[in-house]
């Protein structure tokens, strides 16, 4: 939603950049380990709904144990990519007053321009825990049980399985958020600030995804947006991912 009256830009940005840690490349790589996590709870639960109905089918232990080392692993791999990305290495976005650059290890990787058309989002990968997204997620489940004639209840468990790594997602960024922040103050499931993301506007190739994990970066980015694009991040759309 954009303000009606514009004002004039208080803060150069070319002079004095926002400067914010870019986390895109731990977003993506932790989706894919979000991927690894559906997987393994699919395959435990199947599991543990077929040792309980089928008498022939037996659930060994060294395959009980790779399922609970698998979810064990997931977070540390979660970790050791932020570590990799952020601290190691660094991440970084850089907000002028017409572009948005980002970079690696002190070297531009990408640039975008925002317009005075840009569309603003907030996303959350939390929001599909929400009772309206389970009744979404779950229609399609009751549909086909009806169908079939069979119970709905026996898709219950695959649509816990699929709540599971929405669950860790939700989770891993709490935490990240309380260790970087210090507290949880002014968190929210809307981390994600996406500007002009493909599936958003058909006319954009490519869009951008900014991730914050402190309030102060918050209190930069509702700055940056207010002062350059004229848009209240507090009143943009919010989405599900």
């Amino acid at each position: 939603m954009r303000n009606n009256i514009k004002r004039k830009i208080k803060r150069d940005y070319d002079k004095e950049p926002l400067v914010l840690n870019d986390y895109s490349y731990f977003n993506g790589i932790n989706t894919i380990i979000c991927l690894i996590v559906l997987g393994n709870s699919i395959f435990f639960i199947d599991s543990l709904k077929r040792y309980f109905k089928e008498e022939n089918f037996t659930f060994e232990i060294s395959t009980f144990f790779t399922v609970i080392t698998i979810y064990i692993a997931c977070p540390l791999m979660s970790f050791m990519v932020f570590y990799f990305f952020n601290i190691k290495n660094e991440s970084k976005i850089k907000f002028f007053n017409k572009k948005i650059q980002f970079y690696m290890n002190r070297k531009i990787v990408r640039k975008f321009i925002p317009d005075n058309r840009s569309y603003v989002a907030r996303f959350s990968i939390a929001h599909a825990i929400e009772p309206k997204m389970l009744l979404i997620y779950s229609s399609p489940l009751l549909l086909i049980a009806y169908a079939k004639g069979e119970s709905p209840a026996v898709f219950f468990p695959l649509l816990v399985a699929f709540l599971i790594p929405v669950l860790y997602a939700y989770y891993i960024r709490r935490f990240i958020y309380h260790k970087l922040n210090g507290n949880l103050y002014g968190f929210t499931p809307y981390l994600e600030i996406a500007i002009d993301r493909a599936y958003m506007l058909p006319r954009h190739k490519y869009g951008i995804t900014i991730l914050y994990f402190t309030y102060k970066d918050y209190l930069g980015l509702k700055e940056y947006f207010n002062n350059t694009l004229y848009i209240d991040i507090d009143k943009v759309e919010r989405r599900e991912i």
